[in-house]
């Protein structure tokens, strides 16, 4: 997938017509994207065989859908919800994409060279996961 690089706006609240304009069309150009139709197989890792029914919603214009996915089975659903099940989005590019959606953090707790003691997250333990057959990458 190409990556296309917008200029940030130079004012958070009132970006140019034209910069609103770009943004607008990089915004389109991702909805398309995520509305394309992929196949692949759903994996529910809690429990393990388990299944899920979620709302999802990503862009204003999109009406909300109720999917309900049982663990093994396989789907045709959007690209857009498949990045969803597996922590993904293109448009958070402050994470890198991985906005850890279906997931949880396991915390653990740190101590500094001072002996400040400081919560922070381990890792994330994913909940769910879609495997796509056509063997493109989901990001």
């Amino acid at each position: 997938m190409a990556v296309e690089t917008i200029k940030e706006p130079t004012s958070k609240k009132n970006p140019t017509e034209l910069e609103a304009k770009i943004n607008d069309s990089f915004i389109r150009k991702c909805w398309k994207d995520d509305s394309r139709e992929v196949k692949g197989k759903f994996l529910c890792f809690e429990p393990r065989g388990g299944s899920v029914t979620f709302p999802f919603r990503k862009y204003k214009w999109d009406d909300i859908k109720q999917y309900t996915l049982q663990d093994g089975e396989t789907y045709t659903i959007p690209l857009g919800v498949a990045r969803h099940l597996n922590g993904i989005d293109i448009l958070a590019k402050e994470q890198n994409g991985n906005i850890n959606s279906c997931s949880y953090p396991t915390h653990q707790h740190e101590q500094d060279s001072a002996g400040k003691t400081s919560i922070t997250v381990a890792k994330y333990t994913r909940r769910y996961a879609f495997q796509t057959m056509e063997g493109g990458v989901l990001g």
